[in-house]
Formats: structure tokens, C-alpha cells, sequence
């Protein structure tokens, strides 16, 4: 995903400006698709003998 900011108000870097509605827009594109984030998954661990 790329997003580009035309004629950003104040500070003008990608960290600050971008940055922000990436993390929302795909916060909410990956909830949609119902990708569980690491938080989400259960992690198993078996011993093999």
C-alpha cells in the first residue's frame, strides 16, 4: 500500500504525516480480511520424543 500526501499542512515527513493513515487504513484493510495479528494467535508447542 502506498500512501502520498499532496501538500501536507505543518511537518512535511513521511513519519508524521503518512505514517499515520497507513497504520489506520491497513490496521482496518487486515480486520476486514480477518488476519489475526501475532497478539491474536495461539502459539502451540509440542515436544517431540
Amino acid at each position: 500500500m502506498l500512501v502520498v500526501v499532496d501538500e501536507p499542512k505543518g511537518l512535511a515527513w513521511g513519519g508524521s504525516v503518512a505514517a499515520p493513515v497507513f497504520h489506520r487504513v491497513a490496521e482496518q484493510a487486515l480486520r476486514y480480511m480477518h488476519v489475526e495479528s501475532e497478539e491474536q494467535q495461539k502459539i502451540t508447542i509440542t515436544a517431540e520424543r
